[in-house]
C-alpha cells in the first residue's frame, strides 16, 4: 500500500503553533484493522504515569484526548487515539487504529484537546483531506445487536454494503493459556495448550465462531498491582520488566500483556481463508472482583491486602485507588456527581480504562461482544442472591453503574459538566450473566434478574447441570428443560445464551473421563439451538477437570487414548442439519405461537424453528415410537424427512408425504422404530459415550402446488 506523510498545523489556544505528523495509507480493506502512527510534540505529551488519563480523572488539568473522525459519505466512525509501547522500555507512541465498515472512499479528520496544567488547553483540529480507498476482500464483519424490529434473537454480522445478516453462533470456553510444569503433579503438567497449533485449528475445523475470553489475572489482566510489565516470550512464557518511572496501578496499562493480546486478537480475526472467531471478551472478570472469603475461589483476586498470598500481578489494580477490601466503592462511581466528588473521579478512572480498550481493540472484528460481567453473583465476598438482596443486589446504585457503563459503550453518556464519553464506534453488543449456583434451575435465583439495561445488552446464564438420579434419559430431559426455562424468562427479543455450560470430566489426570461426555454437549447444543439461544451452549473446556473441545494430537492426559472425547464432531452434526436454515427469517415456536406448533404424543418432547422455507424440528424420545401433530399449519401437502442428529445426515428411507387439513397434520413413523432401537443397542455395545437413539431431527417442507 502506498503511504503518504502528512504535516499540518494545529489550531492553538494560548501556545505557539506546533507540528504533528502521521503516516497514512491511501488504501485499506473493509473490516481489516489498520494502524496509524501519530507523532506528537513533546510539550503536548502527558506525564508517563498519566498517558491514559484522557478524562483527567485525578483533576490535575493534565490530559490528552484526541480522536480520529473517519468519514464515509454520511457515516462517521469516531475512534480514540491511544498510547502504546512496542517493546519493553521503548518510548511511548500515539496510535490510531481503525477498520472501515464500507467500501469506497474515506477521509480522516483529527480533533482533540490537550490539558497542559494550570488551565492551559491546546485544541487540535485538522482535516487531512487525504482519500483512503477501501476495497472488499470478503472478510467477516462486526457482530451487531438485532434491530429493534427484529422478530428473532440472533446476533447479526455486518457486511461491507451496510446490511447485516443473522446467524446462529457456536461457542466454546477454551481461551485460557497457562504454563505447563511437567515436573508437577496434578493438572499442572497437562494444562498448557498451544493456541496457534492446537486451539485455533480445532475451532476452525469444527465451525466454532465464538470464544469466551477473559483478561485473566494470570495472563492478560491489564491493570494490576505489580509495578512491572509482563512481556510474552517465544515459548509462551512471560518475562517481568520492572517500571522505573512514576507509576499508579489504577492508571497503568500493562503494555506487555496488551502487546500479547494484540497478537492473539489478530489471529482470531482471521483472513480470506479463515472465518473470524468472535470473542466474548470480559475486560474485568469476576475473579478480579472476588474477595478472598468468597466460596467460589479462583485464581486472581481484588487486592493484596484482602488476599496476602496472591501474587501482585494477579490483583486488580483498581484496588490501589479504592482500598484493600472496600470493593463496592468501585460500583458507586457516578459521572453525574460533581467533578471534584470521589464518585465522579472514580468513574473517570474506569472510563479511562474502557476508553483504552475501545481505542486499542475495537477495530478488530474478533472482539465480538463486550462482556461487562461474566458472573455478577461472584462479585464481593459472598454468592450474591437477588431475592435476599445480597452482594450485587444490596444496593440499587450497582444497577445504575451498569446502566452508565452500557450508555458509555453506546456513546450516550455525559459527565456532569457535559463532556461526552467516547463509546464503541462499531456498536458491538454488550453482555452480562448470572449463574445457576450448584447446578440448580429453580425459580429462586438470579436467573430472573430483570433490571438489565435494554440497549445492546444480551443476557447470559452459566449452568452446570448435575444428574439427580440414575436415569440417564431423565438427565437429558432435565438438561433440555433447563435450556427452555432460560428461554422462557426473556419474553423480549434480546439475544440470550449459555456463556458457560458443562460437567466435570475428571478430578485428576489419571481418573476415567466422565461417561456423560460428549453426549451432554450434544444435548446441550441441540437443546439450546432449538430453544432459540443466540449461541449454542458454550462448554467450559479448561484443559483440566472440565476437559477439552476434543482430544489432542500430542501425548498426555488429553491424547485420544486417555481422552476419547470430540465435542467438535457433535457440533459438525448440528451444523450439517442447520446449513440450509435462513436465520434472517427464523421464528421460534417456543416463543411465537403464531407459527406452527408441535403437539407431542406420549414419551417425547419436540422443539421447532420455522424459516421462510420449512419447519425444522428436534425431538427427544423416551420410547421407540415417533408420533406428533403440528397445529396452526397451512393446509397443503408436505414432505417429511428424518435426520440422524448425531451425524446431521438424512436417514435412509423414503420421504413421507403428508397432507394438512384443518390447519393440522399428524406425523407417525413406524419405519423409524427399528432405526432408533438399533442405534440404542449399538451405542450400548460399541460407543458407550454416545447416547444415540434417544433423539431425532426432522424437517417439513411444503410441496408447491
Amino acid at each position: 500500500m502506498a503511504r503518504i506523510t502528512l504535516i499540518w498545523l494545529a489550531i492553538c489556544c494560548g501556545l505557539s503553533a506546533s507540528e504533528i505528523t502521521c503516516t497514512l495509507q491511501n488504501t485499506a480493506v473493509c473490516f481489516e484493522a489498520q494502524d496509524i502512527e501519530i507523532q506528537i510534540p513533546a510539550q503536548w505529551l502527558p506525564p508517563t504515569e498519566q498517558m491514559h488519563d484522557a478524562y483527567d480523572a485525578d483533576r490535575d488539568q493534565r490530559y490528552f484526548r484526541l480522536d480520529g473522525h473517519f468519514i464515509h459519505k454520511d457515516i462517521t466512525l469516531i475512534i480514540p487515539c491511544f498510547f502504546m509501547r512496542k517493546k519493553p522500555d521503548a518510548a511511548w507512541t500515539c496510535m490510531l487504529r481503525w477498520a472501515p465498515t464500507r467500501t469506497g472512499n474515506w477521509t480522516l479528520l483529527l480533533k482533540g484537546t490537550v490539558g497542559l496544567g494550570d488551565a492551559q488547553v491546546q485544541n487540535i483540529k485538522h482535516d487531512t483531506q487525504q482519500v483512503i480507498n477501501v476495497t472488499d476482500e470478503g472478510l467477516d464483519g462486526f457482530l451487531q445487536y438485532p434491530q429493534e424490529q427484529a422478530s428473532q434473537r440472533y446476533f447479526r454480522i455486518s457486511k461491507s454494503d451496510g446490511t447485516n445478516t443473522a446467524k446462529l453462533l457456536h461457542g466454546s470456553c477454551r481461551a485460557w493459556l497457562v504454563s505447563a510444569d511437567k515436573t508437577s503433579s496434578g493438572w499442572a503438567a497437562h494444562e498448557y495448550a498451544n493456541r496457534k497449533n492446537e486451539l485455533l485449528p480445532a475451532l476452525r475445523e469444527h465451525g466454532y465462531n465464538v470464544l469466551h475470553q477473559w483478561f485473566a489475572p494470570w495472563e492478560y489482566q491489564l491493570v494490576h498491582l505489580d509495578k512491572a510489565e509482563y512481556w510474552r516470550q517465544a515459548d509462551d512464557s512471560w518475562k517481568r520488566h520492572p517500571i522505573a518511572s512514576s507509576w499508579h496501578a489504577h492508571q497503568s496499562i500493562d503494555q506487555g500483556r496488551a502487546s500479547a493480546f494484540d497478537t492473539w486478537i489478530k489471529q482470531l480475526a482471521g483472513n480470506k481463508s479463515g472465518e473470524c472467531i468472535y470473542t466474548l471478551l470480559a475486560p474485568l472478570p469476576h475473579v478480579s472482583f472476588q474477595l478472598d472469603r468468597h466460596s467460589w475461589g479462583g485464581e486472581g483476586c481484588w487486592s493484596k491486602i484482602d488476599d496476602p498470598d496472591q501474587r501482585l500481578e494477579k490483583c486488580n489494580g483498581f484496588s490501589a485507588l479504592i482500598g484493600g477490601k472496600n470493593i463496592w466503592r468501585f460500583f458507586l462511581a457516578d459521572p453525574a456527581q460533581t467533578l471534584e466528588s470521589t464518585p465522579s473521579k472514580d468513574f473517570d478512572h474506569q472510563a479511562n480504562y474502557f476508553r483504552y480498550l475501545i481505542a486499542r481493540w475495537s477495530a478488530f472484528t474478533s472482539v465480538g461482544i463486550w462482556e461487562i460481567f461474566d458472573e455478577i453473583d461472584a462479585i464481593g465476598g459472598e454468592v450474591g442472591l437477588m431475592d435476599q438482596k445480597t452482594a450485587w443486589w444490596s444496593d440499587k446504585r450497582h444497577d445504575q453503574w451498569l446502566e452508565n457503563i452500557n450508555a458509555l459503550f453506546a456513546g450516550d453518556l455525559k459527565r456532569s459538566d457535559g463532556l461526552l464519553y467516547r463509546g464503541d464506534p462499531y456498536q458491538r453488543p454488550l453482555h452480562c450473566a448470572t449463574t445457576s449456583h450448584a447446578g440448580g434451575i429453580s425459580a429462586d435465583s438470579n436467573l430472573y434478574w430483570k433490571n438489565i439495561p435494554d440497549k445492546h445488552m444480551s443476557i447470559g446464564w452459566h449452568w452446570y447441570p448435575t444428574p439427580s438420579d440414575k436415569n440417564i434419559l431423565h438427565f437429558w430431559l432435565k438438561t433440555v428443560h433447563g435450556l427452555g426455562l432460560f428461554s422462557d424468562v426473556w419474553k423480549d427479543t434480546r439475544p440470550h445464551f449459555l456463556g458457560e455450560f458443562g460437567y466435570v470430566d475428571r478430578l485428576q489426570p489419571f481418573n476415567q473421563v466422565n461417561i456423560l461426555y460428549p453426549s451432554l454437549y450434544h444435548f446441550g447444543i441441540w437443546g439450546s439451538a432449538f430453544n432459540g439461544h443466540a449461541i449454542t451452549a458454550m462448554d467450559w473446556d479448561d484443559g483440566k477437570e472440565y476437559g477439552e473441545i476434543r482430544f489432542r494430537q500430542s501425548p498426555g492426559a488429553f491424547d485420544q487414548k486417555s481422552y476419547p472425547i470430540n465435542n467438535g464432531l457433535r457440533l459438525d452434526a448440528l451444523r450439517q442439519f442447520c446449513k440450509s436454515i435462513d436465520w434472517d427469517s427464523v421464528r421460534i415456536s417456543r416463543q411465537d405461537k403464531s407459527i406452527p406448533q408441535v403437539k407431542d404424543a406420549k414419551h417425547q418432547i419436540s422443539y421447532a424453528l420455522q424459516d421462510k422455507n420449512a419447519v425444522y424440528a428436534w425431538t427427544l424420545l423416551f420410547g421407540d415410537h415417533f408420533a406428533c401433530s403440528i397445529d396452526n399449519i397451512k393446509n397443503a401437502r408436505y414432505t417429511l424427512q428424518f435426520y440422524d442428529s448425531w451425524t446431521g445426515q438424512k436417514i435412509i428411507h423414503p420421504e413421507i408425504i403428508l397432507k394438512a387439513e384443518n390447519k393440522s397434520v399428524t406425523i407417525k413413523s413406524e419405519a423409524l422404530k427399528d432405526y432408533l432401537i438399533k442405534n440404542r443397542n449399538s451405542q450400548m455395545t460399541k460407543d458407550k459415550r454416545l447416547f444415540k437413539g434417544f433423539d431425532i431431527a426432522w424437517t417439513l417442507h411444503q410441496i408447491a402446488d
